[in-house]
């Protein structure tokens, strides 16, 4: 399920360069839509995983859910099965904005 996801996004992210290839705005406005998407599903994937984990991991404080917190990712994979979900959401975020910059790309 995981690769599955990724490999949709980075699908979705050549199929994109290669609809809008002749219309640089609409494939930038893409890409920054993507981008943005990206973000939001990375940090939400975090914030579940951070609600899910705070239980059971003395590590996991509200205030490593602020940034980019590898103890929370830590401890999601440690939590795994029961975690997937999150770890899931947070992995096809991270592939939509690394295909978002890197595939589509933000230039004209």
């Amino acid at each position: 399920m995981l690769n599955l996801g990724g490999i949709a996004v980075i699908f979705i992210s050549l199929a994109v360069v290669d609809t809008f290839s002749e219309a640089p705005r609409t494939r930038a406005l893409w890409a920054i839509s993507q981008l943005m998407l990206g973000f939001v599903a990375m940090y939400g994937g975090q914030w579940w995983a951070y609600f899910q984990c705070r239980q059971r991991d003395a590590e996991v404080r509200a205030t490593t859910a602020l940034g980019v917190s590898l103890t929370i990712w830590r401890a999601a994979l440690r939590g795994l099965p029961q975690t997937r979900w999150p770890v899931y959401v947070g992995f096809w975020g991270f592939v939509m904005v690394i295909s978002a910059v890197g595939i589509i790309g933000i230039r004209e």
